[in-house]
């Protein structure tokens, strides 16, 4: 028997997202906090992680989304922070296939 269908993500105007098409992050209720932006969590250069920025300021850096690896919410400093450390078939609380 097949799997259903995951549910297709979309856009505040209720587009289905597309891959390679440019998109803005931002918080929905105004004041807590900033877009999202690139920064190193942990004490290594590379790979960065995408984390919320502290202030509010502009609407950050367009994002596009490409099929990739899976991904896995994990806590820095008493937030969460989306990152690539997901393991694929393990999904769970902790991991986002994509």
């Amino acid at each position: 028997m097949g799997q259903p269908s995951p549910t297709q993500l979309r856009d505040l105007d209720g587009n289905l997202v597309r891959s390679c098409t440019e998109y803005y992050i931002l918080p929905v209720i105004r004041g807590t906090g900033g877009d999202l932006i690139p920064d190193s969590t942990r004490n290594v250069s590379c790979p960065l992680d995408v984390v919320q920025a502290n202030h509010e300021v502009n609407n950050g850096m367009p994002l596009t989304f490409t099929p990739s690896n899976v991904w896995m919410l994990e806590e820095y400093d008493v937030q969460l922070i989306v990152t690539s450390h997901g393991v694929a078939g393990n999904p769970g609380q902790e991991t986002i296939n994509n």
